[in-house]
């Protein structure tokens, strides 16, 4: 997710809301609406992945113990 900004809040999802109500009458500024909201939503699954591998609920790293010996 985004850093909190100086002045207080959230810069990303502001930007995101900015964007894409200027993208409704420009082509460009909706392109820039979509390659930020997907900016975002890396970040949001970036986040949320690692607090479940921290919580132990999330995927776990493959070991070699698992294997039978040869």
């Amino acid at each position: 997710m985004s850093k909190p900004s100086p002045w207080g809040g959230y810069t990303i999802p502001l930007l995101i809301v900015f964007l894409g109500i200027i993208g409704l009458f420009d082509f460009i500024f909706f392109i820039a609406f979509l390659a930020l909201l997907g900016y975002y939503l890396y970040r949001v699954e970036k986040r949320i992945t690692a607090l479940e591998e921290n919580a132990g609920i999330g995927p776990r790293p493959k070991t070699d113990e698992a294997k039978p010996p040869r």
